[in-house]
């Protein structure tokens, strides 16, 4: 287990999925990444709607327990074409070039002010 790092994108290339709490951060790494999220208890509130967001996408799969993570991981390893399934897609809910985009959007506000 890992704290705060600052090589995330690198732990992210070695892994093939992320066993993690459902932080807006990490959870955009592993979207960018296209790295299948096992969601640990997310906390009601912001945790709560992004661990729904990522369940209904399709791309993660929610653990209460710790056991129950570890369940999950077995389960990918086992069944290695349900994992591709969810890389893919992760691949697909991707935006390219979405920081650009963003930029030029509040260029454009400041633009009008």
């Amino acid at each position: 287990m890992y704290g705060f790092v600052h090589n995330v994108d690198i732990i992210m290339d070695a892994g093939d999925v992320v066993v993690t709490k459902a932080g807006g951060l990490v959870l955009s790494e592993a979207l960018a990444k296209a790295c299948p999220c096992i969601i640990l208890s997310p906390i009601l509130g912001q945790e709560t709607y992004n661990t729904k967001a990522f369940l209904e996408m399709g791309v993660a799969r929610e653990a209460d327990t710790i056991q129950d993570a570890v369940l999950s991981v077995k389960n990918f390893a086992s069944h290695p074409e349900e994992l591709s399934i969810l890389k893919d897609r992760m691949k697909n809910q991707r935006v390219p070039s979405v920081s650009e985009k963003i930029v030029r959007i509040v260029q454009g506000f400041l633009n009008d002010k």
